[in-house]
This record gives C-alpha cells, structure tokens and sequence, in this order.
C-alpha cells in the first residue's frame, strides 16, 4: 500500500549554486566553497553569492565536520523559503 506525506506533493528548490569540497591543505582547514552560481537563480539574482565564496555557515548550523550531501540538503527548502548563508571571501572579511 502507498502512503502520502504532506511533503509529497510539495516543490523543493535550492539557492542555485554547485559546491565543491577543499581538503585540508597545510594550515589551511578543509572547507566548502562555491564552485558555480547558476544563472538565474536566486543566489545570482542576489549579487551577492560569487564563485570561490567559502561556505561558513547555513542559518544557525557552522559548516565544521559537515558533508557536502549535508550541506545541499540545508540549502534545500520549499520555494519561496528563506536560508541565511555566512560567507567568507579571500579578499574580505567574513560577510
């Protein structure tokens, strides 16, 4: 028998970018940066999500020690729905 979730029949989005994984590399703590914005998404629409960027934070959860399934999971929600991301930039400071 079938069973249906109140999730079932709803759209699920991201923000719109692909990320890549850093691994530690000499004093430098492994990280997930953005690897591509995607056009026409809202983090392109935003302007303020670049390639490079470096992942810090998803709404209140630090990136430390998560994977990268994890992270596209958080940054994945209904359409409409809000998610902070805290970046951080080689040039600038955290953002």
């Amino acid at each position: 028998s079938e069973t249906s979730s109140p999730l079932a029949n709803k759209s699920f989005v991201g923000v719109g970018i692909l990320l890549g994984k850093q691994e530690r590399l000499g004093n430098r703590p492994a990280h997930m940066y953005v690897l591509k914005v995607i056009p026409g998404s809202p983090a392109a629409l935003s302007n303020q999500i670049s390639m490079g960027d470096i992942l810090l934070q998803i709404d209140d959860m630090p990136m430390d020690d998560m994977d990268i399934e994890d992270a596209f999971e958080c940054l994945r929600g209904p359409e409409g729905s809000k998610v902070l991301v805290k970046l951080a930039r080689e040039d600038e400071d955290d953002r």
